[in-house]
């Protein structure tokens, strides 16, 4: 990430009509494109979500990125590895996720 230059630019439309597009397709309340470096996730397009980023330590994609691979919680709350995540038991209350890898594998 930090080669191609794209951690911390500005919001392009490309991504934000993608995020909108799965927004309202899906019907879950937020949607995002992160970008995940050493210590955090970094929203390169989000609607839904009022923050830019949060710590790689809380993020769900640290799971996609970390196993290459797809990952659905269908309950966050009942899952073992993020019940006690603060972005469940907090704002903003996650309590389903669909996360895809953007990465080649």
């Amino acid at each position: 990430l930090r080669k191609a230059a794209i951690l911390d630019t500005p919001q392009e439309k490309e991504y934000d009509d993608i995020i909108q597009t799965l927004y309202w397709v899906s019907g879950f309340p937020m949607a995002h494109i992160s970008l995940v470096d050493d210590s955090r996730q970094w929203f390169k397009a989000r609607t839904g979500l009022n923050v830019p980023e949060t710590s790689r330590t809380v993020s769900f994609c640290d799971h996609v990125v970390e196993n290459r691979e797809p990952l659905i919680v269908l309950d966050a709350k009942a899952h073992p590895s993020f019940c006690d995540n603060p972005l469940v038991t907090g704002e903003p209350g996650i309590r389903c996720y669909v996360g895809y890898p953007i990465i080649p594998s």
